[in-house]
């Protein structure tokens, strides 16, 4: 049997079906088309990376897989000649500064990585994506609270 909000629901439903569409006002129709062509013309490396090309999307995930890949591995094997050869066009002094940096971050992560036990390392990784996920939640759950009005008076 339908309560009383649900059948004042229904009424108020229904004559809000029957009224007309108002249009928008004609000075934001124009703002929103001129935002809707403004955003069609920006070239594809300024949108979101949902709307790249997939070969675009492959590319830069490669891209991305790369550095990982070398960042990870760049303490092994010769370090300067490893570093000289990837920079190898840059100017002397420019190859010479990078190189340093690059050495420096490089002994840095080794000297973390011989102190640093591995344990402590995959609880601390573990640690830090629970509280990644606890933070999202709270985050979600403020919105909700926030943001968004309640549905059908729940």
């Amino acid at each position: 049997m339908p309560t009383p909000e649900d059948t004042l629901e229904a009424l108020v439903d229904r004559a809000l079906e029957d009224l007309p569409q108002r249009r928008a006002p004609a000075a934001l129709e124009m703002r929103i088309n001129r935002e809707i062509r403004r955003r069609a013309a920006l070239p594809w490396w300024h949108r979101s990376f949902a709307q790249w090309s997939l070969p675009a999307r492959a590319a830069f995930i490669a891209a991305c897989v790369g550095v990982i890949t070398l960042t990870m591995t760049g303490t092994v094997g010769s370090r300067d000649a490893h570093y000289a050869h990837l920079l190898g066009t840059w100017a002397l002094d420019g190859k010479q500064a990078a190189l340093s940096l690059l050495a420096s971050a490089d002994g840095a992560a080794a000297l973390f990585a011989r102190l640093v036990p591995g344990e402590w390392l995959r609880v601390g990784l573990g640690l830090g994506v629970v509280l990644y996920v606890v933070l999202f939640g709270l985050g979600a759950a403020a919105y909700r609270t926030l943001y968004l009005e309640p549905h059908n008076g729940r």
